[in-house]
């Protein structure tokens, strides 16, 4: 494993004072003034303790493997709320399906840390001119915690992962199959609150015993393919389409998906030819686009990216599975 560390104060006195010919130069070449930065030193310094390092690592690299990363490391403190942000979600990070997207987050943690940071900014705002973007932003950031979505969502979802099992493109009607996994401290709760947004969820009168219910075709759209239903004290998961909707139960006493990971997305080589075939039915299309996701599906088995955050930090991470 290759890896590259920086420290940010290092960079940043650097780039204040450059002292090394290369750096001048650059500078020199880019026609870039002196930067008078005095004023900026105590909001530069205080960037710099809460993200002290940035560490890039190569992981992986043969025929049949890349696997890289880049950490943002952070203080202690943000560190400490960055665990409290994540939760388990069903199927985060399992890599199942030919595709998938999901997302962690403890809202009301996540509301917490918001308030607590915004608050800093708002009492000690950064008074450098070339940072007063990040008043405005954490002002921005702040209004969130009052949405009321989010206050009427919030306390009874903590993630959410789609993972798409199948899709077929027909110009009439495309199909496909695919599994919503809804992680909550509150499954009663959830319930309710999705209920208000699609009725037909209200009327299976689900119980967390993982009992799969289907939702009655004559609720839904024309055309929709199946759609069922079981939840547990701490799940809830929605099936279309499925073949065996038994599956269901069984997905729900699995174990929950890795609580590291805040975000996860991944692609197969089958997605790739489903967006190629999609492509070359649109009207307008560049044929280059769709040549483009044909190679794509000849060379890769999966593509796959991930947000994690640890006692250290952020993790932003990208492997690539060849054939």
């Amino acid at each position: 494993m290759a890896v590259v560390a920086s420290r940010h104060k290092k960079i940043v006195h650097e780039v204040i004072s450059p002292v090394h010919p290369a750096t001048q130069a650059l500078m020199a070449a880019g026609g870039a003034d002196p930067l008078d930065v005095e004023q900026c030193r105590s909001d530069i310094d205080r960037l710099t303790h809460l993200f002290p390092a940035i560490v890039m690592g190569l992981h992986a690299v043969d025929t049949q493997r890349i696997s890289a990363s880049v950490r943002l490391a952070t203080s202690s403190d943000i560190a400490d709320d960055l665990s409290s942000l994540t939760t388990s979600v069903p199927g985060l990070g399992s890599g199942q399906g030919i595709a998938s997207l999901g997302i962690a987050l403890d809202i009301p943690a996540v509301t917490r840390a918001l308030q607590k940071y915004a608050g800093q900014v708002r009492t000690i705002p950064f008074t450098c001119p070339e940072l007063e973007g990040i008043n405005e932003m954490w002002g921005e950031l702040g209004l969130l915690t009052n949405n009321p979505m989010t206050m009427l969502v919030g306390p009874a979802l903590s993630g959410i992962n789609v993972r798409i099992d199948s899709f077929t493109m027909d110009p009439m009607q495309p199909t496909g199959s695919g599994v919503i996994g809804f992680a909550t401290p509150n499954a009663q709760g959830l319930v309710s609150a999705i209920s208000m947004f699609v009725p037909q969820i209200a009327s299976l009168n689900l119980q967390s015993n993982g009992e799969v219910k289907q939702v009655d075709p004559s609720l839904l759209p024309p055309d929709t393919p199946s759609v069922h239903a079981a939840m547990s004290d701490k799940a809830i998961l929605l099936g279309v389409g499925l073949d065996q909707p038994s599956q269901l139960k069984t997905e729900l006493n699995q174990p929950a998906g890795r609580s590291d990971l805040m975000l996860y997305g991944h692609l197969r080589s089958d997605t790739f030819a489903s967006l190629a075939e999609i492509s070359s039915q649109l009207p307008n299309t560049d044929a280059m686009d769709t040549a483009e996701l044909l190679y794509m599906a000849e060379i890769y088995e999966k593509v796959a990216f991930w947000l994690g955050v640890d006692g250290s930090g952020f993790e932003l991470g990208v492997e690539v599975e060849l054939k």
